[in-house]
């Protein structure tokens, strides 16, 4: 027989099958499922039932082989998995459940409806409930059962079908839920681009500038500093930051290490420009010489593509 999920799949989110069909006969339903609510207890519980399933059923004081009850259940958690379960009553499950608690609960394997059954057969079951929805006024359970395939999803029951079932006692609740620890908050969104521009290169190299990119430029021979928009999309050397967290490259002018650092600002996403003001003139006044090789410099700069319409050269 193969179950069926008239009422969908309980989300893999709360959990999947830790199944008893590693060995034959079944016998571990009883383990398995409390497996399975151990997982919803505490962090670090896998879902191999041949593992902390036996392990369970070794702390529970009864060999191999021979059933389980509800008290060496409650013993098996506690000294295989320090997961501390306690006896509740049959009239009280669907309660718990609601409140998000698992329950491990002792059901009559017959009496339950086809689409929950994938044998033949009347004995006692194991299973665990966990999870709650309701729709139109009806409460449907997360019923896990031990006889499905190993990590496969349970089903989404109606309470009804489940009650009908159930034996008046031999159930077991947790009593605390795992919450997995909040993840550490997600780095700001970056481009390959920007992580290249806030690296800081031991040497010059050359990074990939996108057409569109908005930069802020200044430099010793530019007195009007100004936004350039780069277009059409270039390669541009880098020299290093002027300090650590600036998003800024240092632009080299030639193919010779820059004497004078020319540095670029990226633009803030809310269109800022992190601008940090130009380093003072050196004092004296240049000489007609340095004025001129100033305005070849700021000539060469400027032909290598930071603006498009070249200037006229100095003569």
């Amino acid at each position: 027989m193969a179950r069926s999920y008239p009422y969908g799949k309980v989300p893999s989110s709360k959990g999947t099958i830790v199944s008893e069909r590693f060995e034959k006969p079944f016998v571990d339903c009883g383990y398995c499922s409390a497996q399975m609510a151990a997982r919803t207890a505490r962090a670090g519980v896998s879902t191999n039932g041949k593992t902390e399933g036996h392990r369970i059923r070794a702390n529970a004081g009864r060999p191999h082989w021979v059933g389980s009850n509800s008290r060496e259940l409650r013993n098996g958690l506690m000294g295989a998995l320090n997961v501390n379960v306690d006896a509740i009553d049959k009239a009280l499950i669907l309660a718990r459940v609601k409140q998000g608690f698992a329950v491990i609960i002792s059901l009559t394997y017959t009496t339950l409806p086809g689409y929950l059954k994938t044998q033949l057969g009347d004995f006692g079951h194991s299973v665990m409930l966990f999870a709650h929805r309701s729709e139109a006024g009806r409460d449907y359970v997360g019923y896990f059962d031990p006889l499905y395939e190993q990590g496969s999803q349970a089903t989404w029951a109606r309470w009804t079908d489940i009650d009908q079932a159930l034996w008046s006692g031999g159930h077991n609740t947790t009593k605390v839920k795992y919450v997995p620890p909040t993840p550490p908050p997600a780095p700001p969104p970056t481009t390959a681009t920007e992580e290249d521009y806030v690296s800081t290169p031991l040497v010059p190299k050359q990074v990939s500038v996108p057409s569109g990119k908005w930069l802020y430029v200044w430099s010793d021979f530019r007195s009007d500093p100004k936004n350039i928009k780069v277009d059409p999309g270039r390669h541009m050397p880098l020299a290093g930051y002027t300090k650590a967290g600036d998003l800024a490259v240092g632009y080299k002018p030639s193919s010779n290490p820059p004497t004078t650092l020319t540095v670029m600002y990226l633009k803030k996403a809310d269109g800022t420009v992190v601008n940090y003001p130009p380093p003072p003139a050196p004092p004296g006044e240049p000489t007609e010489a340095q004025k001129l090789a100033i305005k070849k410099l700021e000539y060469q700069r400027v032909t290598t593509g930071s603006i498009i319409q070249y200037p006229e050269p100095p003569k």
